[in-house]
């Protein structure tokens, strides 16, 4: 049962807090950071700026932000018509909205290129032009040109004999039976390929071209496109430059009529667009590609045909693992016009690893392939998902032959050679597709049940490595494909229907677009909402779980729905906003003030943000502000310059007591920065004392040196520990570790450790932590053999005394390791940190004896490339289920761009036993910063929420915060936040604290905001809340139960419950209950809460005087509604997507009901506050 989430009635409508402060007290509003009366600018994409400097001018991409819209248009049943229709409503949105900026490109006399599939232009020009359209309203973002690939032909060395002349991959999934015992072969099916081209005159394709009108005769309008006019100026013939989509054509269509039996479906149709110039595919050639599919033309690129577009699209090509959408408009759009979307799942040099599911092939409306050997092995290269698009989108979605395949050459009309790859995998699949289509002609256009077909006669194939089901996971996808048993399926589907909804904001009534929808059962099915909040998909007649999450909300998860064939079912989402406030500080200079960490007092009555800000004439100060966690109000901000006249910067903060403890570098009375701490009263802000820490001699470098490293604070009892690193001239940097009296800043101790003692060895302290009387830091060190080996290094002193205990280094090879953060129980001691070895750069996480140092385990992590950083980890403690550490950091994707991946450890051994990996909307730059976690029952493992915040590259903006809440069990996202601010500028979140416990908890992220990405030194500290309420059950009815029930106090769910009785809630209990039947109607008088959800009432439904929510969601009454008097805070009384069967009364209620957008179906009267407007 899915248990709805809400925050507090008096947070429900997200505030913002907008602050100005001097050196201390309380501040006032500023205004926002934008052109009064102005749209802002739309963000630019850095690489663009970057190239833009180096040269005068570059090509880059206009994207706009009002897409197309293509609903009902899978309704028109004529193929003509259909097609017609998708091309026209793009289109006519495409000249409706660019016609502005291509008037003013021209009048610039910019060179451009308008597309209509992705409603975006290409452009080339200046930094004056590129700020100049940044500056339209119509402009959501500026983005620079990509390139993707197919991968090079590798000729294997033999390929497995053919069978009777067909290729053993044609024959392992059964072709030749569909041929022999269905009588098809793809006959009335056409196939386009978008790849490197094709060699038409091939022996093997050309009797498949749909170009060749016979007796050697050809007519290339509409079947060849060449947008990049790499074979020729005008390119009038189908040509292909390295062989590559030679290759995969003829393993969909291909063959000789002898014994050259390499296609899947030899009598469909081929027509060819040359996407990939050579191995690269620039994205201009592929989104005209893209266009050409939809509309094909004229050689001249005119007159555009929808009628012609081909049933299928064949992409053996993509990029890196991420989730980038440039590609999905495309894809969105092919479906909508019936188009197949067939994609190769992408390769890995090696032994691909998890998550590196390639794009666009990892899209959910994509359909993509792995790859598996003659003997039924799935390949080492063959991509694994989960997709970047979220955990829950299992890629590939099926495997095919891919190893070893024997196709068309280029060259010689007979040429043959053998490669392998998921690009060989693919057009399997589009063979088979054909196969399908033409078997049963009615099935085309219709590309969910295709898919579904395909699942379910996949046969089924366990590995479990990377998550799934023995079933469906992520190596195999559903299985093996089974050509035989989908054209068998096609002639005789299933029942199939549609499963449609919507999702909504449960306190606004908007729809929320872009949310995940996964639906499982019979068939598993991924999908996004459109800018309604609706979906729709067609599935096999059978029972579903579908599950729903958006960015900004809790995920709900499991909701039932049963498909029939001759009656659409209907599963709607309201879903609970979590944001409850924002808030920032701007300080009195006119320059950056940068969050850098966040804590909250043990209470949970005050939250403590922490950095460095801008003074009026001081440089940077120490800055820190305290918040209201109920509604962001500033209750104080205190400031501290050390007196240098340089820059002070505080790096971290915690709370002792009723105090709250800040350090961070300083710039003092001498020539270097020194740590300098501060504590502050938690109360009222008044600083209590300051201790300055400087070390045994003067850094004789530059004072930037020691910028790099900030000092970080842990505290224990009466005892607060600060480290980082101080110099000597015998030893060059050491760690260096001071203790300070809590109450009075008097320094207890200081101690050093200088690894190998080798002059200038650089020992640098990153992290410090405290457990059980003892202090534990970290970092990394010079190892003895050369200044060019870093090491782990951790240090463990008495907290009391000072005395080290014990040192532990590591390293497993000559390669440098840096130890980034340490976190520690009265038992073990964990560190983590980045290690690099031959060829790949690894998470690497050690655990040590906490009393001996001993080292117990170390793990490494690598992601889908040879790259990743973490940058934090915490430890749950739990005797009863075991430790659990957790690490998070970036993980590498494809060049330049990464996933926040969060690895959980079992502590006593060390095995992973999840990781997650979180990809935001541009797939790119997605940096796990920092965690928290809110413990579960008694503070355990279960029930307990991990929380990682980091930065993340926005759609339309440039780095936005995002925050995901994990299962700190089984690692499943339940809901996740993305920040940012309505300019071109970057936020970047530094620091997470949590407050509360399962049940109730708020989470709190802080960090830098910038109001432009890389050009200007201004920004606020920007400090956000999320709420999250878990209802909690008192007792939950889950079975049959022949009685009234009278609820008296407390909470009762019904889950999945029957009650031959009515129900009667008394004041100040609750009832909550979801797919449950209730005979005998339901009555509550000034109940704390009342939810019906998706459940049945016959006998009325009476609700008055209720305190908290109210909701009768998606549910069927049979008698009247009535809503009465009822007093719910911000949040109104939802009553929406119900079936009536009686009268629907709503009065006295504060706020009026709201229907979400969502009418009810309603037989009798409506009245009062519910009636229509």
């Amino acid at each position: 049962m899915i248990r709805r989430q809400w925050i507090r009635p008096v947070l429900a409508a997200a505030a913002t807090v907008v602050l100005t402060v001097g050196l201390a007290g309380p501040g006032t509003p500023v205004q926002a950071q934008e052109r009064a009366g102005a749209d802002p600018p739309a963000m630019v994409e850095p690489e663009l700026l970057t190239q833009l400097a180096q040269a005068d001018e570059a090509s880059f991409w206009l994207r706009l932000d009002e897409p197309a819209d293509l609903a009902g248009v899978e309704s028109v049943t004529d193929w003509s018509a259909r097609g017609t229709a998708v091309y026209e409503r793009l289109t006519d949105a495409a000249a409706r909205t660019q016609a502005g900026l291509r008037q003013l490109l021209s009048a610039r006399g910019a060179a451009f290129q308008p597309y209509w599939i992705v409603n975006a232009i290409r452009v080339t020009g200046d930094r004056a032009l590129v700020d100049e359209l940044a500056r339209q309203p119509e402009v959501a973002e500026i983005l620079t040109d990509r390139t993707y690939h197919i991968p090079e032909l590798e000729p294997a060395d033999s390929a497995p004999a053919a069978v009777a002349g067909v290729e053993w991959g044609v024959d392992r999934i059964g072709a030749p039976q569909v041929w022999q015992d269905l009588g098809v072969r793809g006959e009335g099916v056409v196939v386009g390929v978008i790849d490197s081209g094709a060699s038409y005159t091939h022996e093997a394709l050309v009797g498949q071209y749909r170009g060749n009108l016979g007796d050697g005769e050809f007519d290339h309008n509409y079947h060849w496109h060449d947008p990049s006019q790499v074979c020729g100026r005008p390119s009038l013939a189908p040509c292909d430059t390295n062989g590559h989509g030679t290759h995969v054509t003829g393993t969909i269509v291909g063959g000789d009529g002898g014994g050259n039996q390499i296609g899947v479906a030899p009598g469909a149709k081929w027509i060819a667009a040359k996407g990939c110039e050579t191995t690269s595919c620039s994205d201009a050639a592929l989104l005209s590609a893209g266009q050409f599919m939809l509309a094909p033309t004229d050689l001249a690129g005119e007159n555009p045909r929808p009628d012609l577009r081909p049933h299928i699209v064949n992409n053996s090509w993509g990029g890196g693992a991420g989730s980038d959408p440039w590609y999905q408009g495309i894809v969105r759009a092919w479906l909508a016009a019936g188009i197949f979307p067939q994609f190769a799942n992408g390769n890995t040099d090696g032994t691909a690893g998890c998550g590196s599911a390639s794009n666009p092939g990892n899209l959910p409306g994509s359909y993509a392939a792995g790859a598996f050997d003659i003997d039924n092995q799935i390949a080492p290269f063959s991509n694994r998902g989960p997709s970047a698009w979220g955990g829950e989108i299992i890629k590939p979605n099926v495997a095919a032959p891919g190893v070893a395949i024997r196709s068309a050459m280029l060259g010689a009309p007979d040429a043959y050679q053998i490669a392998s790859g998921t690009s060989m995998a693919s057009p399997h699949v589009a063979g088979t597709v054909a196969l399908m289509w033409s078997a049963a002609p009615d099935l085309a256009r219709d590309v969910d049940l295709t898919r579904s077909l395909l699942d379910l006669t996949a046969i089924d194939t366990e590995d479990l490595s990377c998550g799934g089901t023995a079933t469906d996971n992520n190596v195999w996808g559903q299985g093996r494909l089974d050509a035989r048993a989908a054209a068998e399926a096609a002639l005789d589907p299933v029942p199939a229907g549609t499963l449609a909804g919507k999702v909504v904001d449960s306190v606004s009534g908007e729809p929320v677009p872009d949310a995940l929808i996964t639906i499982t059962g019979a068939v598993r099915r991924s999908t996004h909402t459109g800018a309604d909040g609706g979906y729709a998909v067609t599935l096999p007649a059978g029972g579903y779980q579908v599950s729903v999450l958006a960015n900004g909300y809790p995920s709900e998860r499991g909701v039932r729905a049963t498909v029939t064939a001759d009656r659409p079912a209907t599963v709607h989402f309201a879903l609970d906003p979590i944001q409850q406030w924002e808030a920032r500080y701007d300080g009195p200079g006119a320059a950056a003030d940068e969050a850098e960490a966040i804590a909250v007092s043990p209470d949970g009555g005050r939250v403590f943000a922490t950095g460095a800000s801008t003074g009026a004439s001081t440089g940077e100060d120490y800055a820190t502000v305290a918040y209201d966690p109920a509604t962001g109000q500033q209750l104080w901000a205190a400031r501290y310059d050390g007196g240098g006249g340089g820059d002070d910067q505080a790096t971290s903060v915690v709370v002792s007591g009723d105090r709250v403890i800040v350090t961070g570098r300083s710039d003092g009375a001498g020539p270097t920065f020194d740590y300098a701490t501060v504590a502050y009263d938690a109360a009222t802000g008044v600083e209590l004392w300051v201790a300055r820490h400087d070390g045994p001699a003067s850094d004789p470098r530059p004072a930037f040196a020691a910028l790099n490293v900030p000092p970080k604070v842990a505290v224990e009892d009466d005892r607060v520990f600060v480290t980082g690193f101080d110099y000597t001239e015998l030893t060059g940097e050491d760690f260096g570790t001071v203790a300070y009296d809590a109450a009075t800043g008097a320094e207890l101790w200081q101690a050093r450790y200088a690894g190998t003692a080798v002059p200038e060895a650089n020992d640098i302290g990153y992290d410090v932590a405290v457990a059980a009387g003892t202090v534990y830091v970290t970092g990394t060190s010079r190892g003895a053999d050369g200044r060019d080996h870093w090491e782990f290094a951790t240090v463990a002193y008495d907290a009391a005394t000072g005395e080290q205990r014990w040192a532990a280094r590591h390293s497993s090879s000559t390669r440098s390791h840096s130890s980034w953060a340490v976190t520690a129980t009265d038992s073990q001691v964990f560190v983590t940190g980045q290690s690099s070895q031959p060829g790949a750069i690894e998470f690497a996480t050690v655990a040590y004896d906490a009393v001996t140092g001993d080292r117990q385990w170390e793990s490494r992590h690598r992601g889908p490339l040879s790259g990743g950083t973490p940058r934090d980890v915490v430890v749950i403690e739990d005797g009863e289920h075991g430790d659990r550490v957790f690490v998070t950091g970036s993980s590498l994707t494809s060049l330049g761009n990464s996933d926040a991946a969060t690895i959980a450890y079992d502590a006593a051994t060390g095995d992973e036993l999840w990781q997650a990996r979180y990809a935001g909307p541009r797939g790119a730059g997605d940096t796990g910063r920092a965690l928290a976690v809110v413990g579960g029952e008694d503070g355990g493992l279960a029930g307990a929420t991990l929380v990682v915040t980091g930065e993340s590259w926005g759609q339309g903006t440039h780095f936005d915060y995002f925050t995901v809440g994990y299962d700190a069990t089984t690692g499943a996202r339940q809901w996740d936040a993305r920040f940012d601010q309505p300019v071109t500028g970057r936020a970047e979140a530094t620091g997470v604290a949590v407050a509360g416990t399962a049940a109730d908890y708020q989470v709190f992220v802080t960090g830098l905001l910038r109001p432009e990405a890389f050009s200007t030194p201004s920004g606020d500290f920007a400090t956000v809340a999320y709420g999250v309420q878990p209802l909690v059950c008192d007792r939950t009815v889950t079975r049959v139960r022949v009685a009234p029930v009278v609820v008296n106090d407390g909470v009762t769910c019904l889950e999945d419950a029957q009650l031959l009785g009515g129900v009667t809630v008394r004041p100040g209990a609750g009832l909550v209950s979801t797919d449950s039947v209730v005979l005998g109607g339901v009555t509550a008088d000034g109940a704390s809460v009342v939810e019906l959800e998706r459940t049945q009432v016959v006998g009325g439904v009476r609700v008055r005087g209720t305190t908290g929510r109210v909701s009768v969601f998606s549910s069927e009454v049979i008698g009247s509604v009535q809503l009465l008097d009822n007093v719910t805070g911000q949040v109104p009384p939802t009553v929406a997507a119900n079936s009536v069967r009686g009268s629907l009364k709503c009065s006295g209620n504060v706020p009026p009901p709201s229907d979400l957008g969502l009418p009810n179906s309603v037989t009798g009267e409506v009245s009062g506050q519910c009636a229509p407007r």
